[in-house]
């Protein structure tokens, strides 16, 4: 069992603390530990000092898709490693969990990528199981989502998507998979991972006796989401289908969201204004989605 994992560090030392904490639980599974600092340069010389056994590298881009490939080209150069995940610095997961994962993750040929079920801080609620996605296009259907976790019958369900966070892919898989796409920058990457995956033939699944618990440690002040997730998010969702569909069905799906955000503003005109910079957000979204691709733009 060699697995390595990539983490991204972005000048969140109000997360550093408890990070350690997280990591020291589930180290002991891990074979090759790559931080990848996407933040301030010298923030690396702290990195390496709290975490004297692992790769810090450094990413001169704040684009998350970018910083993640920084980490996984370097993980490849290691042909001992047959696994990789992706874990946030705010996931906790118990001492063995990493261990079952891979296990029915090499188990299983049909398998690219497995996730745990992911429950809310300190709680037994799933925040986030895994997705049912109808087609590339649609929206994602969420799984289990606000259950309990002892309301799981099965040991192991495949989904169409499993969320980011705490995901483990299989080498060989990647190695037909390749790298992330780097315009999307951040949000719905694993959505293109699920199409690119799927169309590759391989499957996505969550193992139900794993656990992990979101933390959701936030920068003092802040308890959600900014504006530029959400323009990230509608803006990524159009780019995707127009890596996939043609011009009338991106369109049409640039058009819904369109009119779900303009109708939200009119209406925040006159109730919680503060929420209309949201509302503008998705429409600047909407309409840099549409031209990503066909101006070959990154991030």
């Amino acid at each position: 069992m060699k697995i390595a994992s990539v983490t991204l560090y972005c000048n969140e030392d109000f997360r550093l603390k408890q990070w350690i904490n997280l990591y020291n639980e589930y180290k002991s599974e891990i074979y090759l530990h790559v931080i990848v600092n996407n933040g301030k340069e010298e923030d690396t010389a702290m990195l390496k000092n709290c975490f004297p056994n692992s790769l810090v590298l450094y990413s001169e881009s704040n684009n998350m898709t970018h910083s993640y490939n920084v980490g996984v080209r370097e993980i490849m150069k290691d042909i001992e490693v047959d696994a990789i995940m992706q874990i946030t610095n705010d996931i906790r997961f118990l001492s063995g969990t990493i261990t079952l994962l891979y296990n029915r993750l090499m188990a299983d040929p049909k398998l690219a990528v497995i996730g745990p079920v992911m429950l809310k801080k300190d709680s037994d609620e799933i925040e986030s199981f895994g997705y049912i996605i109808p087609k590339y296009y649609t929206d994602a259907i969420p799984l289990y989502r606000g259950c309990q976790y002892d309301e799981l019958t099965d040991d192991f369900i495949y989904v169409s998507s499993v969320p980011g966070g705490a995901i483990m892919v299989k080498r060989s898989a990647y190695d037909k998979f390749g790298y992330q796409d780097e315009k999307l920058h951040m949000y719905c990457d694993e959505r293109d991972m699920y199409i690119r995956f799927d169309k590759l033939g391989y499957k996505e699944g969550v193992l139900c006796t794993a656990k992990a618990w979101h933390q959701h440690i936030f920068k003092p002040g802040k308890t959600m989401r900014t504006p530029t997730a959400m323009y990230l998010t509608t803006r990524n969702r159009v780019y995707i289908t127009s890596k996939y569909y043609n011009i009338l069905t991106t369109l049409l799906v640039g058009l819904r969201f369109f009119c779900l955000a303009f109708s939200r503003m009119i209406m925040h005109t006159f109730i919680r204004r503060e929420y209309r910079e949201y509302d503008v957000a998705n429409i600047k979204g909407v309409i840099h989605g549409l031209s990503l691709k066909r101006k070959g733009v990154g991030c």
